[in-house]
């Protein structure tokens, strides 16, 4: 059998575990390389005390600000998913399992500017809407208002959660999941990987998940202390030494307006403004 079929012939929970041990074996390959270098070790202790934001979640939150020119804007996701013959109980208790597995799921930024991942959060309700006894017509409408309102969401940074879900039952068949992700707790990856793992306990509730060894804050803290090496100063050095060398950045028009259509959330036209 080749190699390739052997890797199709897993089972999800195989191939966890498969990527697991592999990402393992490469941490500590890159340890006995980098000599001198912080490893990443879990503080359990310290799980839940404030720590600092990254530099691309400080923009994101800047970003988002009413005072900042082009801001009032979130670095934000909305997608939008039709299942067959939904099971309200059974994804509600497997989207639980996920929020209890990704300590960044419980995450806020608090007003000082520093980010926490709260123990134990209150028990999150996903909300339904019954459309089932309207006609097609009276259903979409319904349905687009709710894009309208979730496709351009600014969640309140300093307020769990920092996400939203919701259902709109459309038949008796047919259940429409519409989600909305702040991108300050997690990027494009680390969703897809939530929800790989949301679809995989929805289908399969007894399934179980390897074990999270580290937390995003054990990453940053590790990331803190490489700032403190002798390596970091000199790669500092050298590329402050070449910024006077390096072409500079592309002038960006001042302003630009996008027309979204109200059905898709998608924009239809753009439109570009001097100053």
């Amino acid at each position: 059998m080749s190699l390739a079929s052997k890797l199709d012939s897993l089972t999800p929970e195989e191939r966890t575990e498969l990527a697991l041990r592999l990402s393992s074996a490469k941490r500590q390959a890159a340890s006995k390389k980098s000599t001198g270098l912080p490893a990443v070790h879990p503080d359990v202790q310290n799980r839940f005390e404030p720590f600092p934001l990254t530099d691309l979640q400080q923009a994101y939150l800047i970003g988002r600000s009413e005072g900042i020119e082009l801001g009032n804007i979130s670095c934000h996701g909305y997608a939008e998913v039709d299942m067959e013959d939904w099971d309200r109980e059974r994804f509600q208790a497997a989207w639980q399992r996920i929020i209890d597995r990704h300590e960044m799921l419980r995450c806020i930024v608090l007003p000082e500017g520093r980010q926490q991942i709260l123990s134990s959060p209150r028990h999150y309700e996903i909300k339904v809407h019954d459309f089932r006894k309207l006609d097609a017509a009276m259903a979409a409408v319904r349905s687009d208002s709710i894009r309208a309102g979730m496709s351009h969401q600014i969640h309140a940074s300093d307020q769990w959660p920092l996400f939203e879900f919701c259902v709109s039952l459309l038949d008796e068949k047919i259940s429409r999941l519409h989600i909305s992700t702040d991108l300050l707790i997690g990027d494009g990856r680390s969703f897809e990987i939530v929800f790989q793992e949301l679809m995989q306990l929805y289908r399969r509730p007894e399934a179980s998940l390897p074990p999270l060894e580290l937390s995003f804050r054990d990453y940053l803290q590790a990331l803190t202390s490489l700032e403190r090496t002798e390596a970091f100063r000199e790669s500092r050095e050298y590329w402050m030494s070449r910024v006077p060398t390096l072409p500079p950045s592309p002038e960006l028009p001042l302003y630009k307006k996008y027309l979204f259509d109200n059905k898709t959330g998608i924009p239809a036209t753009l439109r570009a403004r001097g100053p």
